[in-house]
């Protein structure tokens, strides 16, 4: 019953536990209720849940449930895509092989998230088809594996300190 569960929820986020926030930020993003979403999603972007990072990206780049700012969104999305969040690395490639929002257009880029949020969801097929839809030469292609291949993944982001909090 989903009125249980959400009773459940409240009793954990009164606790502070942070995967309730996530549950919740994802529940009142999802509903696009952006001002009850943020402060769910600043807790548990503050605890490192890639999910909630990778939503308030989206809100800072849309600029709903927080002011927007296009660099504090990117880092969001870095700090989400270091956790190996394949969502946030196809964010990533689709503002590269769209170059806006504050982000350069660049291919060889755009190629390179495709192909991190590849591995990290293999069986999503939305960034496989973004990669091969990009009309790249094979020296391109093969820059852009090389610039994937040196991605590294850092445990714990300080994602806490987007908001000045220490």
């Amino acid at each position: 019953d989903e009125q249980r569960s959400i009773s459940y929820l409240a009793e954990a986020a009164e606790l502070g536990f942070p995967p309730a926030f996530d549950r919740f930020c994802e529940h009142f993003y999802s509903k696009k209720s952006y001002t009850q979403a943020t402060p769910f999603c600043k807790f548990a972007a503050a605890n490192n849940l890639p999910s909630s990072m990778y939503n308030m990206s989206l809100m800072l780049f849309e600029g709903t449930g927080a002011v927007q700012d296009f660099e504090k969104a990117r880092q969001f999305a870095l700090a989400s895509a270091r956790m190996n969040y394949a969502p946030a690395y196809n964010l990533l490639g689709d503002l590269s092989k769209e170059g806006k929002r504050g982000v350069k257009k660049d291919l060889i880029h755009a190629y390179a998230w495709y192909a991190l949020a590849s591995s990290a969801a293999p069986d999503w097929a939305e960034p496989s088809a973004s990669r091969n839809g990009l009309e790249l030469t094979s020296d391109q292609i093969t820059q852009a594996q090389k610039l994937a291949g040196k991605w590294s993944l850092q445990a714990k982001p300080k994602s806490y300190e987007f908001y000045g909090a220490k």
